[in-house]
């Protein structure tokens, strides 16, 4: 479904420490300690403060669920993880959101190896095939909850790694292993935000120009009451500030 956008231009090695265990009699899990969970978080949210700024976000990497096909908990994991020798792992996570009808919401895996399908509140939202490949989801208010959200990953291994290897080995080939390989994290968009930037740099004249677009994720609203602020900023200093509003730039 298409969405009316706007736009407007403008000028201008360290050793992880890893658990291992296992979950039936041949399966093995790999999962980040809670040592390296919360070395990954602070990662995870340093990345998230320097590129959005100025969203919400809730991160999905502790307490996991490993399941059995009848509900049982098998055990409880932090997320990236791996495993091997199992046909199908199930996982659950659930969490707590307060939901506002104006709010859009992404939820963003990173890497996922294997065949995996994705429930939210027992409706599935993604199923797909993945070979070390990201994954982002985009939610509306109506398909989260106003409580508690059990979000539940179910991973295979992908079919085509076994076709992609021959019957015959004369030496022994790596394992792949399939699993959620990198952070999950919900990120809480509000109604306006930037869905796309573009910038070009020019060097004439002895100086650096800078030229861009930003695109909106819908159409601003018909009052003027508004105005969007665009900055380039190094560590040191802003290099460039501009403020738009209606009376300064028609916005397209």
């Amino acid at each position: 479904m298409g969405v009316a956008r706007s736009g407007f231009t403008f000028f201008v090695g360290a050793m992880l420490w890893m658990q291992f265990f296992a979950v039936g009699a041949m399966a093995e899990i790999v999962s980040y300690s809670e040592r390296e969970t919360e070395r990954v978080e602070q990662f995870q949210n340093q990345m998230l403060t320097e590129q959005i700024p100025h969203r919400r976000w809730l991160l999905l990497t502790r307490d996991w669920e490993i399941k059995s096909p009848d509900g049982a908990v098998l055990h409880r994991i932090n997320i990236p993880c791996a495993f091997r020798d199992e046909p199908v792992i199930l996982l659950e996570k659930s969490f707590p959101l307060q939901t506002h009808p104006d709010e859009v919401y992404f939820l963003h895996f990173g890497q996922i190896n294997g065949a995996v399908t994705i429930s939210l509140n027992d409706v599935v939202i993604y199923e797909g095939e993945h070979n070390y490949l990201p994954l982002t989801l985009a939610l509306t208010p109506e398909q989260m909850s106003k409580g508690t959200n059990i979000l539940r990953v179910e991973l295979r291994p992908d079919a085509r790694t076994s076709r992609s290897i021959p019957g015959f080995q004369p030496v022994n080939l790596p394992r792949v292993d399939s699993g959620l390989l990198q952070p999950v994290y919900l990120e809480i968009c509000p109604a306006f935000f930037v869905e796309d930037i573009q910038l070009h740099f020019t060097d004439y004249d002895s100086l650096i120009h800078l030229e861009g677009q930003v695109t909106l994720n819908r159409m601003l609203p018909p009052t003027r009451d508004y105005r969007v602020i665009i900055s380039v900023q190094s560590p040191e200093q802003t290099i460039y500030r501009e403020i738009f509003s209606p009376e300064k730039e028609p916005f397209r």
